[in-house]
């Protein structure tokens, strides 16, 4: 039985005493926890990416499978590992 690589990748990583959270460490955007989809893709690949225009200059992205709001609370990053919702475009 093969073992998924982000398990290895995770068992050889250094331990950081105060390390810093990835930026998507915050969940509440996220139909799922990210990193439990298909291995190599993002929440960029997936139909569910949503970007929502604040300002001229700022654009914000969501996911339309989670539960919407207007707060930066449920922004999303989309560069962050897909989820188990993942839906191929």
């Amino acid at each position: 039985m093969p073992v998924d690589p982000r398990l290895i990748a995770a068992m050889n990583a250094p331990l950081r005493a105060g390390g810093t959270a990835p930026r998507y460490a915050n969940k509440a955007g996220y139909f799922m926890p990210p990193g439990t989809g298909p291995i190599g893709k993002t929440c960029g690949d997936c139909t569910a990416l949503m970007a929502v225009q604040v300002s001229p200059v700022c654009k914000v992205f969501k996911c339309r499978k989670a539960r919407e709001t207007k707060g930066s609370r449920t922004d999303i990053v989309k560069k962050s590992p897909a989820c188990g919702g993942f839906v191929a475009r």
